[in-house]
């Protein structure tokens, strides 16, 4: 910021602490607020943005080079007449970024001439054409590949921060529901446990900085854990070259003990709840008692983006034969969960 902008704004702000400032009032005889006129007049040379932020952004992500990206995959426009992929991509998020939710309110954005300046741009897809265009994504390969081009410019970002944000890297994995109360769209569903229509999307996301990594759509019907084996692989392969410990955190759907030696010998860490089984309670409560790592020594788990997911680590050690950490959680009162489990390899399947 220039000085002399600087100096106008430090202006203000005394200007207006004076104004607000306790001045020992007396009994007024008429409310403050009351009826005042006043003028509005247009400008010729001075414009007003509702969402100043958006150049900012806009240059992120030029910077970023996503555009270049996202059309460098292909896509799934055979002619651009005039819009590239990232045109339509670009604008659809914008319009988010902006508070927009329906498609209809991309509309709004592009008939806005100082938002059309602010980005640079001459013109923009209306809510038709972006419908249009979203209706060619038939197969999840044209999806993945967007979501593969943004990771691809997420990686520059990473390589831009300090040391020390390298050091571990925790996926958050989750199953959630969107609902939509278009009951007859394709791939909807009723999900009955929350008594919704809509979509069952499976969710990856680093939990530090809470971005998404992968987002899977499904119907609202469908597990969490459904088809999340080969998400998790993928998502390790984004982050494992770069940080020098992974975590895999989940709840107990995600307890799939048919990876967990796959994992475990790719170098990857994980902590899952599991169901305090009887027989996994009658085992843990005869091991003997060994020295391991205390949570205290552990990286720290706790999620600051999703509080609910905050769990404690139980005491164990892990052992080359693969012996892992895992969580106990009952979902029966009858069946109370010990403080731990040490060297307890649950059955495959």
């Amino acid at each position: 910021m220039k000085k002399n902008r600087r100096k106008k704004q430090a202006q203000r702000q005394e200007k207006l602490k004076a104004r607000l400032a306790h001045k020992g009032f007396k009994d007024a005889t008429q409310p403050l607020l009351r009826g005042l006129p006043i003028d509005y007049e247009i400008s010729d040379r001075t414009r007003v943005l509702g969402v100043g932020g958006i150049g900012a952004m806009h240059t992120l992500v030029m910077k970023l080079a996503l555009p270049e990206l996202l059309n460098a995959n292909g896509g799934v426009l055979k002619r651009h007449l005039p819009y590239f992929e990232s045109d339509h991509i670009l604008s659809l998020c914008y319009s988010l970024l902006c508070g927009g939710k329906p498609l209809e309110d991309i509309n709004r954005f592009r008939r806005d001439e100082v938002y059309l300046d602010a980005l640079g741009v001459q013109r923009l897809p209306a809510p038709s054409t972006a419908g249009d265009y979203l209706r060619r994504y038939e197969t999840q390969a044209p999806i993945l590949a967007v979501q593969e081009a943004i990771n691809q410019a997420r990686v520059k970002v990473w390589k831009m921060q300090e040391k020390a944000f390298f050091e571990v890297a925790i996926i958050d994995m989750d199953g959630t529901i969107t609902p939509t109360d278009a009951e007859c769209m394709e791939g909807i569903d009723y999900c009955a446990h929350k008594r919704k229509w809509g979509y069952g999307p499976l969710v990856l996301t680093l939990a530090q900085t809470g971005e998404a990594l992968y987002v899977v759509n499904r119907p609202a019907s469908a597990p969490s854990h459904l088809g999340a084996a080969q998400w998790v692989d993928r998502a390790f392969r984004l982050v494992g070259p770069m940080f020098k410990t992974v975590w895999f955190r989940g709840d107990t759907d995600f307890s799939l003990t048919v990876n967990f030696d796959r994992w475990n010998r790719q170098g990857a860490k994980f902590i899952f709840g599991y169901d305090a089984y009887p027989n996994l309670i009658e085992i843990a409560q005869l091991c003997p008692k060994q020295p391991g790592k205390s949570s205290n020594d552990l990286p720290n788990m706790r999620s600051k983006h999703n509080p609910a997911r905050n769990l404690t680590m139980s005491n164990g050690r892990s052992s080359p034969s693969g012996s892992l950490n895992t969580l106990n959680r009952s979902k029966k009162k009858s069946h109370p969960s010990p403080t731990g489990l040490a060297n307890v390899k649950p059955p495959i399947g």
